[in-house]
């Protein structure tokens, strides 16, 4: 990180950047009189949050003056820069330190559709990237038109299924909070239900909100991070959703993503069947996007009602026979992709198909 010694005004006395344990060191002028301002700045942290500071072991919560050995301290958090202000005693301060923490993440939007007196489920993650707790809540509800009857509820993902599991934990309504740790994952199913009587083409725009409390922080210390999932009523049995993921930068799957040149974009296709009664010769049919070359397919997720499932890709193109979908194949070409399934899906059922290109 980098930090500065200032007159706590314009000018600049001194900089340095912390190493990798957050050490630093500043030089104080030899001509900076007795008693003269200083201030020690953090330069805004971008993708972190800044949650307090300290002299030494002591806390120094913002805005109020915190004498540590014969010097008196002030920490201001908010504004650009952060800064911890003193009178220069001649002789050196204490350690002064910043504490900065990764932000957490709240994953992803989903958009599904089903048919009216339904529920549809979706899953989300929330990371902590620190210490602290967390609640959850569905923060808006609007419905187009406006006809009333649509409700929400948010359910833990114990095993992060991204299914709602029997004996689920009800974390809303009400919000129920949840101690984390950093590097923790909460895994949530959001049901949605659809009133039966919801005409078609009508839908639901739920935001789902964690809210977060930061352990430690001086002053408390709160933030809200937020999904969007849009239900949209269908008359249709048979509901396909496809999502993308960077493969290359570790990202998560969502509605949207991008890529540079030569990275990896993975598709995920889920089908679900939101009817009453089996589905049965389904097929899922797809296309490389344009600018991208084929790199790999697969079948993921599949019910035990699909017995079967065979694949056309551009390594293996139609009117080519169909290999099994678990098949490593040659990376390279364009054009359409399909899977074919044997057996039924059942009402209720869902999986996956997924594939993966590589940006021209």
């Amino acid at each position: 990180m980098a930090v500065r010694l200032t007159n706590c005004a314009a000018t600049v006395l001194s900089s340095a950047t912390t190493d990798g344990g957050g050490n630093y060191a500043l030089d104080v002028p030899a001509a900076t009189a007795a008693n003269a301002p200083l201030c020690v700045e953090q330069a805004a942290t971008g993708t972190r949050v800044s949650t307090g500071a300290s002299a030494g072991n002591t806390k120094l919560p913002s805005g109020s003056a915190v004498a540590v050995g014969g010097t008196s301290y002030t920490y201001t958090r908010s504004g650009t820069p952060e800064r911890i202000a003193f009178s220069w005693s001649g002789t050196g301060t204490a350690p002064l330190n910043f504490g900065d923490v990764e932000r957490n993440t709240l994953a992803a939007d989903g958009a599904r559709s089903g048919l009216p007196g339904s529920t549809v489920s979706y899953a989300h993650t929330f990371i902590a990237r620190t210490g602290g707790a967390v609640s959850f809540a569905i923060a808006s509800s609007v419905d187009t038109p406006a006809a009333g009857g649509w409700s929400g509820k948010i359910f833990a993902d114990t095993g992060c299924t991204g299914a709602l599991q029997p004996g689920a934990a009800l974390l809303y309504p009400p919000p129920a909070a949840l101690t984390v740790t950093a590097g923790q994952n909460v895994c949530l199913v959001v049901q949605v239900f659809i009133p039966s009587n919801a005409g078609n083409g009508a839908n639901n725009k739920s935001t789902v909100q964690a809210s977060f409390d930061f352990t430690n922080a001086a002053p408390a210390l709160s933030a809200s991070y937020t999904v969007l999932d849009i239900t949209t009523v269908s008359n249709s049995a048979l509901e396909l959703k496809k999502e993308v993921r960077n493969v290359t930068q570790g990202g998560s799957f969502g509605v949207n993503n991008q890529a540079k040149s030569g990275e990896t974009l993975e598709y995920r296709v889920t089908y679900t069947n939101n009817g009453t009664t089996p589905i049965t010769g389904m097929t899922v049919n797809d296309a490389t996007p344009q600018y991208t070359s084929f790199v790999a397919a697969q079948a993921g997720t599949t019910p035990a009602s699909l017995t079967g499932c065979g694949k056309n890709t551009p390594a293996n193109a139609a009117p080519a026979p169909t290999v099994a979908c678990a098949t490593a194949q040659a990376a390279g070409g364009t054009g359409g992709l399909r899977w074919e399934f044997a057996g039924s899906l059942a009402p209720g059922g869902t999986g996956a198909v997924l594939f993966s290109v590589k940006v021209d």
